[in-house]
């Protein structure tokens, strides 16, 4: 602060223009010292000054004098220096308007361009939603804490009356908080519609929702002054209603500020916090709470309403994004109704109210697996499958259920076309920006996909081993889908898994030694091709010299496990040609495997390195934590290992009976 007051009385202070009003000047020149910066300048527009020299540069000065300051807190506290850029701007701009064309307006441009440099750096609307949510379950935490105090009016008088004060004053600092947040929101505003690039229009939109988001804001700190009010009063039924209407409006805030997909999810995890509340409540016998919990509902179920108007009007359009909108609908229509009829049975019939809000949970995702994007896609139907496939060979699902899973298991690979050709257009156009195209990566997509398809319908017309032979090639279909779009650790995750299977099949001894050595040499190629993928990331000019060295460190570690996988592709060729004449020992072998195993979980540990432990003292406890987390796993692998055991001998006898020679690269180093 004390650089910024030099810089504005520097500047008033080299003027040589003889001013009336000295004494006006001189107050506001103490008003400065005093570190009133606002109040100075306002005291000194009403100095009168003939020519406008004075005014001039102190509104100049001011807005240097901020800059500068933002400038220092840029690193630290980049809302902060947002704030003050925000302040330097129009003290710049009020500098122009006094004398035009004395380098107020090229400064303040300046400005403005730091602001959006840091408004980008923050993700604008991104971070303004983590502050809204935190707001939320602020407010939701007071909430639950009026619960505790009407509970505790059976009581006393005095420590109720103690609670109430307490909770009356952490409502005040919450609505200060609120006050901040809207505060960080208009500088968000003012950054996006200064944008004047190509991106005009679309900042023309987020200044917008931004706008109405601080519309929401403000109506949320009116009820949280109501809130605090009535906790003083003791008037805990209005208390609830308050306290639940604030949380709408910040709900509402927030939702704004999402997409469709993002905000399905707040329903849903809105919807599920008020079940909670509801059994919460029932289990206390509270009925102050109960009152609360009804308007919570039913302002849930008036978002839930509002949000279908916005999907009819956004599903009108042309593309898979309107697409999406017009399937997601009528889901978001079910759900609407379940909560409607929720709402009228939480004081009656708390059982059936919760029935219904759970079936509107399930109808808003099925919503959101209609605006699934295609990497979410693939992993839904890859994942459904999978446990599909595993009951179709343990046959522990009858066959009406299975057919329901593959028709729509069938379904979601047709959607996925559209998908799929959209995003390739997408790639298109950023290749004609100058990005990498990636227009092989959709095409192995689609060739996948189709013969994902083909699999699953032929699955719907055959029985027996037919059946499970083409159930399992649509599995792997999936799987090899799935990777595509997956990340390196995910490929890593795999080729480990892999591996191990591959162990497992050869110490059980259901494979012959050549057919295992021709699935060890595609995990030794399939591993090759990580490894390189792993240095082509470290020798990139953006990565930081940290990150170098993990990419190299995860890449020399995958290597030795090529090398080991190498070793244990030689020795099974070795034992496939001694093993007409006599027995061979596998131990040896699977000991060089499972090395090549600990070399790639060793290469994931660096690339996804656990998180810091803060509480030292815990270490004792974390470690007794670790232990019994590992006991319980071996207790789940014992239980369900010979049901492992059998799916996975019946595929690997089918994946004999229909494999190939050769194998196809998944070009494991191209997406990265």
């Amino acid at each position: 602060m004390i650089r910024f007051l030099v810089a504005v009385l520097m500047l008033v202070g080299c003027s040589k223009h003889e001013l009336p009003g000295r004494q006006t000047y001189n107050e506001a020149q103490d008003l400065a010292g005093q570190g009133a910066i606002d109040s100075y300048l306002k005291s000194l527009s009403d100095a009168p000054n003939t020519d406008g020299t004075l005014l001039f540069e102190a509104r100049y000065g001011a807005g240097v004098g901020y800059s500068e300051l933002a400038d220092e807190k840029s690193q630290e506290t980049p809302k902060e220096a947002m704030a003050l850029l925000e302040k330097a701007s129009g003290y710049f701009a009020l500098a122009e308007e006094v004398k035009p064309g004395e380098g107020a307006k090229e400064m303040q441009q300046a400005a403005i361009k730091k602001l959006l440099v840091l408004a980008a750096k923050l993700d604008g609307p991104s971070e303004l939603t983590k502050m809204i949510d935190e707001l939320r379950k602020k407010q939701r935490e007071l909430r639950m804490q009026l619960a505790m105090m009407a509970k505790e009016s059976k009581v006393g008088e005095r420590r109720l009356d103690d609670f109430a004060k307490g909770m009356a004053l952490q409502q005040r600092l919450l609505t200060s908080s609120a006050g901040e947040v809207w505060d960080f929101a208009q500088t968000q505003k003012s950054a996006a519609e200064q944008v004047t690039d190509e991106n005009a229009e679309k900042k023309k939109i987020e200044a917008a929702q931004i706008g109405q988001a601080m519309n929401h804001l403000e109506q949320a700190r009116q009820h949280m002054w109501k809130h605090r009010s009535r906790l003083r009063k003791r008037d805990l039924q209005a208390s609830f209603v308050s306290s639940s209407e604030s949380i709408d409006s910040l709900s509402q805030a927030l939702e704004t500020l999402l997409p469709p997909a993002t905000r399905i999810r707040l329903l849903m995890a809105d919807q599920e916090l008020v079940i909670a509340e509801v059994l919460g409540f029932e289990a206390a016998a509270i009925s102050e709470g109960t009152v609360g919990v009804v308007q919570s509902q039913k302002m849930l179920t008036k978002r839930t309403e509002h949000f279908t108007l916005l999907l009819a009007a956004a599903s009108g359009g042309e593309g898979v994004e309107a697409k999406q909108l017009l399937a997601a609908e009528p889901f978001v229509k079910n759900a609407h109704s379940e909560m409607k009829q929720a709402e009228s049975k939480i004081e009656s019939d708390s059982k059936s109210a919760t029935t219904h809000q759970r079936q509107a949970i399930i109808f808003l995702a099925m919503a959101l697996e209609e605006l699934a994007d295609l990497k979410t896609l693939i992993e839904i139907t890859a994942k459904s499958h999978e446990g599909n496939n595993a009951s179709m060979i343990l046959s522990k699902r009858d066959d009406k259920a299975i057919g329901e899973t593959l028709k729509k298991d069938i379904e979601r690979l047709t959607k996925m076309t559209d998908l799929i050709q959209h995003e390739k257009e997408a790639s298109q156009k950023n290749a004609q920006e100058g990005q990498e195209s990636k227009d092989e990566l959709y095409d192995e997509a689609e060739r996948l996909r189709a013969l994902a398809f083909d699999s699953l319908v032929k699955t719907t017309s055959l029985a027996g081993d037919s059946k499970l032979s083409e159930s399992d090639a649509a599995n792997e279909k999936l799987q090899e889908l799935r990777l595509l779009f997956a990340g390196i650790v995910e490929h890593l995750k795999v080729l480990a898994k892999q591996q191990a299977k591959v162990t497992d099949d050869l110490v059980s001894e259901i494979q012959e030694f050549s057919t295992l050595n021709s699935r060890q040499q595609q995990l030794s190629q399939k591993g090759e091709g990580l490894a390189s993928a792993l240095e082509k990331m470290s020798e990139q000019a953006q990565v930081k010299v940290a990150e170098q060295k993990k990419y190299t460190d995860a890449a020399e570690e995958v290597r030795l496990g090529v090398g080991d996988m190498l070793d244990s592709s030689d020795a099974l060729a070795d034992a496939d040609s001694k093993s007409q004449q006599m027995s061979v020992d596998r131990s040896p072998i699977a000991a060089s495997q499972q090395q090549a195993i600990e070399h790639i979980e060793a290469a994931i540990r660096i690339l996804t390195p656990p998180k810091s432990d803060d509480n030292k003292q815990d270490s004792s406890s974390k470690d007794d934590k670790q232990q019994q987390e590992k006991q319980n796993k071996q207790q789940q692998e014992n239980k369900n290992g010979a049901a492992d055991k059998q799916v996975q001998r019946q595929q690997a006898e089918r994946q004999r009976q229909r494999q190939t020679q050769g194998s196809q690269d998944l070009g494991t180093d191209k997406d990265w």
